[in-house]
């Protein structure tokens, strides 16, 4: 009897042990079917989609910014243009005597505004404005002047406007009225015989006057500088003269600076905001149709018959897409 027993209770011991290794034999296969093979796919497939969509992109972009970056630079004698850095290097056996390899200017995109349009402007060392302006003087016999700032500093800070004078003076007469920041220094735009005068017989200004063409028979020729408030930074030799002042022209004795001054040479800072009387008509001996608030005042002048006019005397370079105005890059 007791063997029947144990005998049923092994039949039934491997009963329940069949039964349960036949169930999980069962529930492995649908649990392999229930694994998210498609969605795993699918998700590796969106993972390597995005970083290809992300670097097409990123090239476009890339390829768009080089294009950008490449400018049409005039060609300098002597001087090889990097696109890299927009700057001009001096070539060997340059005719400035620069060492090769050494930076002699720069390109800014829209660095000024004349005429209400900004404008590429080139800098460029005093060694190389030098023989380009004497050059441009031995066949129009006028000085082109250089822009006397370094807008290298203040890119896109400075407003050259023409001032249109009602005042006949000359027709070989340019007005511009310049607007520029506080504490910009300004350099001398040629070399030669420099008068400061503190005081003006014409004008409530200071002014800084190169006449190039004093004593040259049937010629005329000068650049004259207008401001209010500068900080003098040249110390020029003094000398006294008597000029004509006031409406009764009274003689008066002033104490002037007159020197020989190089080109690029620094020659003051200006001061502050101080605007020009002589450009705001409340003064007779101009009237400006478009009278203006500026703080600095260039006026350039040559023969009547120049064919120069306006901001035309200011000294450029000629490239492939027209004429591109120059600044002083100062050296010293």
């Amino acid at each position: 009897m007791r063997t029947i027993k144990r005998t049923i209770l092994g039949i039934i011991v491997v009963l329940t042990v069949a039964l349960a290794v036949g169930c999980r034999c069962q529930s492995i296969p649908m649990e392999e079917e229930k694994l998210p093979v498609v969605e795993v796919g699918e998700t590796e497939t969106e993972n390597q989609e995005a970083p290809v969509e992300t670097s097409v992109v990123e090239e476009e972009i890339a390829e768009e910014e080089i294009v950008e970056e490449i400018v049409n630079a005039p060609e300098i004698e002597g001087l090889k243009f990097d696109q890299a850095t927009k700057t001009y290097l001096a070539e060997a056996n340059n005719p400035y005597g620069l060492e090769a390899g050494i930076e002699a200017g720069v390109y800014l995109k829209e660095a000024v505004e004349i005429n209400g349009e900004m404008e590429d402007t080139i800098g460029l060392i005093p060694e190389v404005i030098e023989p380009i302006q004497k050059k441009i003087y031995d066949k129009e016999k006028e000085y082109l002047c250089p822009i006397m700032f370094n807008l290298k500093k203040i890119v896109g800070d400075v407003k050259i406007k023409e001032m249109d004078v009602e005042t006949k003076i000359g027709e070989g007469y340019s007005f511009l009225g310049i607007n520029l920041p506080p504490n910009t220094n300004f350099y001398i735009p040629a070399s030669g015989n420099w008068i400061f005068s503190p005081e003006d017989n014409q004008f409530p200004e200071k002014s800084l006057i190169f006449d190039y063409d004093i004593g040259v028979e049937n010629d005329l020729g000068g650049i004259q500088m207008y401001f209010k408030e500068v900080n003098i930074i040249k110390d020029m030799e003094k000398s006294s003269i008597t000029i004509a002042q006031g409406e009764n022209e009274k003689e008066t004795e002033i104490t002037i600076g007159d020197d020989m001054l190089k080109l690029g040479e620094v020659f003051g800072e200006i001061a502050d905001n101080s605007y020009l009387e002589m450009y705001n008509n409340e003064l007779d001996y101009f009237k400006f149709k478009e009278p203006g608030i500026y703080q600095f005042g260039l006026v350039l002048y040559g023969k009547n018959d120049s064919p120069l006019r306006g901001v035309e005397k200011l000294l450029s370079v000629e490239g492939s897409e027209g004429k591109i105005k120059v600044f002083i890059l100062p050296n010293f």
